[in-house]
């Protein structure tokens, strides 16, 4: 698989990664994260990250697919109790300000 490298997003980096001095993308052996299973990032799936996704150059895989959608479970319900939160936050009142100076 080639390596377009004017479809890789913009980098404000001096280097150059490996797989554009190579001009193509190999299977990376990585070991998962949270796990520690041994994994192969594939070149499809680097192809996919760095010119459909347009991630990072310099990012690699670091889950497994398994802990990738437990970890985006894990920020989806995270985020969800956040919002609960603020959204319980701004229904409850404060004193007014008037009902305060008067004290009443």
């Amino acid at each position: 698989m080639e390596s377009l490298s004017s479809r890789l997003r913009a980098t404000t980096s001096y280097s150059i990664p490996d797989f554009v001095q190579r001009g193509y993308y190999q299977d990376r052996p990585f070991q998962c994260k949270d796990c520690g299973k041994a994994e192969i990032w594939t070149a499809a799936q680097q192809q996919w990250w760095y010119e459909e996704a347009q991630g990072d150059v310099w990012i690699t895989a670091i889950r497994c697919r398994a802990c990738r959608r437990q970890e985006r479970a894990r920020r989806t319900e995270a985020r969800r109790i956040h919002q609960e939160g603020l959204a319980l936050k701004r229904t409850q009142r404060l004193p007014d300000l008037e009902t305060l100076m008067l004290g009443n």
